[in-house]
């Protein structure tokens, strides 16, 4: 090979080698950018990854709270049961009470009571003094024994046995 032949093989070369460079060059810019870019969204994702972790670490703290106050509730709705119960109980024993006292009230003083109301009447209206004492007797019989009974209720009162104002 002479010597321009060789010279214009080399020119080939560096041609050929120059384009090369450019190329490379540009793929180099390329990649650099492309770097870039990659540390930006690396960044980003971190970013995001740190913000998700304590998003995460709220719900976890939240999800806590909820079942401690679910717990709570339960155990307060358990109570309230038992609560609804017992007194669901006292009210009817106190409603059995009630029943027992106004039955009481209304046979036991009432006939009594009655019974005086009515020989009170005949006294009033009557001017004979024998049937007059013989209706004081009476009245004495019936003003005993509505005393009987007022004394018998008061008795189961002092005892408990009859409801007695509360809550």
């Amino acid at each position: 090979m002479n010597h321009h032949e060789e010279s214009k093989a080399f020119e080939l070369l560096k041609e050929k080698f120059d384009r090369h460079e450019k190329i490379l060059v540009q793929a180099y810019h390329s990649l650099k950018i492309k770097e870039k870019e990659l540390i930006r969204l690396n960044q980003e994702l971190q970013a995001r990854e740190i913000e998700l972790y304590e998003i995460n670490e709220e719900l976890r703290v939240t999800n806590e709270e909820l079942q401690t106050a679910n717990e709570e509730i339960k155990a307060h709705n358990d109570n309230l049961d038992d609560l609804v119960k017992m007194r669901s109980e006292r009210i009817e024993e106190q409603l059995s009470l009630f029943h027992k006292y106004t039955h009481i009230n209304s046979h036991e003083v009432r006939a009594p009571l009655a019974r005086l109301l009515g020989l009170l009447n005949l006294l009033e209206y009557d001017n004979d003094k024998t049937e007059a004492i013989s209706l004081i007797g009476k009245l004495k019989e019936s003003a005993k024994e509505l005393d009987d009974v007022v004394r018998n209720m008061n008795r189961l009162l002092e005892k408990g046995a009859f409801p007695k104002v509360s809550d």
